[in-house]
């Protein structure tokens, strides 16, 4: 890549950002991020209330939810990737 310009790497970058970010395996892993990142009983949880912690919890658990829900819709083959209604394809993914 010798002699590439600036916006010739970045354009790189996007690139295989957003076909990574397509991928099933991403958002798998997204969602075991986000579920390890809960808060834990057994953990130093500093000056953080029990309300504080719950609502970390629930926030962390919803959001791997969503992104378990995003994965399967990526694994469906009987959704395509060039289908124009999107929408459909959306409220899917926010109804599970």
């Amino acid at each position: 890549m010798q002699g590439e310009s600036w916006i010739e790497t970045f354009a790189r970058r996007v690139i295989a950002d957003a076909l990574c970010e397509a991928s099933a395996r991403y958002w798998a892993h997204r969602a075991d991020v986000l579920e390890a990142a809960a808060p834990r009983p057994d953990e130093f949880h500093g000056r953080a209330t029990r309300d504080e912690l719950n609502a970390a919890w629930i926030r962390c658990h919803a959001d791997a939810r969503r992104c378990r829900a995003h994965a399967a819709l990526l694994r469906d083959h009987s959704v395509s990737a060039a289908r124009d209604d999107w929408a459909a394809c959306l409220d899917r993914e926010v109804a599970a």
